[in-house]
């Protein structure tokens, strides 16, 4: 049987994958502390790192919720000084096919090798799946990292309003946890690593 492989990216497209990685880019933290993972950017052009997607409306709100102090703040960069930052599965939109669609569960696969690399180089301390869907392929790339330690903490996408309901919640209860635990950054100081040992 032959193996589905993700379509061949246009010149188009491939330029607007990568103006999405220079933003990204822009925000990755001298520290990763918190890594967040999604299946790929929106494919309706709406990106996190562009303050314009729902799982960035959806993931501010859980972080002010636990951290009211960061209301009215600039949230990426808040998001950035805490040592969080999003990394996609995918870096080519692939929310437009069908979540069983054969070229989908390809381009998932074929991202796990990027993202253990990834991983090998950050080390976070803790990893939040931002999609049920993915979570296999995140844990299949941490362990390949050598991360099979790291406690993997998986929510549901907020697209549907249940679902965002349910991701800001158990947000706010990881990021409760993430601060009292000195998991984040604060003022740029790391914290004791007696204390992340419980993430």
């Amino acid at each position: 049987m032959e193996v589905a492989r993700p379509p061949t990216v246009s010149i188009a497209r491939l330029k607007a994958v990568q103006r999405a990685e220079l933003l990204r880019r822009q925000y990755l933290p001298k520290e990763v502390r918190v890594l967040f993972v999604g299946e790929s950017p929106p494919a309706g052009g709406t990106f996190f790192y562009a303050a314009n997607s729902n799982l960035y409306f959806a993931t501010e709100d859980a972080f002010v919720a636990a951290l009211p102090a960061l209301a009215g703040k600039d949230f990426l960069e808040e998001f950035r000084r805490m040592g969080c930052y999003l990394d996609d599965l995918c870096l080519e939109p692939v929310s437009r096919l069908d979540a069983r669609n054969p070229l989908r569960v390809a381009a998932r696969a074929e991202g796990q090798e990027r993202l253990a690399e990834h991983l090998r180089i950050w080390r976070p301390k803790a990893i939040v799946v931002a999609m049920v869907a993915i979570a296999e392929n995140v844990a299949r790339a941490a362990r390949e990292a050598g991360l099979e330690d790291v406690q993997e903490h998986v929510l549901p996408f907020p697209g549907r309003k249940a679902h965002r309901d349910r991701y800001v919640a158990e947000l706010v209860i990881l990021v409760t946890g993430f601060e009292a635990a000195g998991v984040l950054l604060r003022g740029g100081k790391a914290a004791q690593s007696a204390r992340l040992n419980r993430f």
